[in-house]
């Protein structure tokens, strides 16, 4: 008898981040509405993370500078997440201009971040967190129409950097 088995190998590596988690996008209910703290546990629940909206801030990207430049990039540029501090590392769930879940969405391991902070500027935090050698910068205000959470949260975003 031959052995007509064969091995394979794979040279194929797993994506250490970005990791798309393609939750389904809850109905779409009114201008703000996702910002509300019940939107966010069912969505979360709906991909299989832990249903809680206590470790969780709206970031809105911090390269928007350039959209002042051209309404047509800010049109086809969606620059807000809602961030979730997850024990294994932070999932950031796209949010459309309209404050709708748009269903993109990037978890970023915990052990693929080598730094992470925030400063305080003019009514904002710029938060920043370093992963494969860039640095990446957001947004954050604890003002926000319609959102029940940010201000509260706002106020845990040390406890919540100090897990990394």
């Amino acid at each position: 008898m031959e052995d007509t088995s064969t091995v394979v190998e794979s040279n194929q590596e797993e994506p250490i981040h970005n990791v798309n988690y393609n939750a389904p996008v809850p109905a779409k209910i009114g201008f703000g509405n996702d910002f509300k703290t019940d939107r966010v546990i069912a969505y979360k629940r709906a991909m299989g993370i832990e249903p809680t909206a206590d470790n969780v801030v709206v970031a809105e990207a911090a390269n928007m500078g350039r959209m002042l430049i051209s309404t047509a990039y800010a049109a086809i540029t969606d620059k807000w997440f809602i961030l979730s501090f997850e024990e294994d590392g932070v999932l950031f769930m796209g949010i459309n201009k309209l404050s709708r879940f748009t269903g993109q969405n990037i978890f970023i391991p915990k052990e693929s971040i080598s730094e992470m902070g925030y400063k305080n500027s003019v009514l904002r935090k710029v938060f920043s967190f370093k992963t494969d050698g860039r640095k990446n910068k957001y947004y954050l205000s604890p003002f926000l129409l319609n959102c029940d959470f940010q201000k509260k949260n706002m106020e845990k975003l040390d406890s919540f950097i100090a897990q990394y």
